[in-house]
């Protein structure tokens, strides 16, 4: 799969959030990113191949597919909140 440009292995794409960093820090009803999987065979975090701002707040998912540059509806993921 395809993710900001950059080839990964195929499987489905966990995004872990944290609502109680944004919620701490003011920014209520926002989450921050706290890893991203890929489940497959071998899971794997890919957050450090990625160019994402883990201080940023995001409003909801689709403001992470975006920055992830993949589209809704072409792509297997899941969010899991911790």
């Amino acid at each position: 799969m395809k993710i900001q440009g950059k080839d990964f292995s195929e499987g489905e794409l966990v995004i872990y959030t944290n609502y109680e960093r944004s919620e701490h820090a003011g920014a209520g009803g926002c989450f921050q990113i706290v890893d991203i999987y890929i489940e497959a065979d071998k899971d794997e975090s890919i957050l450090t191949d990625l160019d994402i701002d883990q201080g940023r707040h995001y409003h909801n998912i689709d403001e992470v597919l975006q920055d992830l540059q993949v589209s809704r509806g072409l792509i297997n993921f899941r969010e899991e909140k911790v």
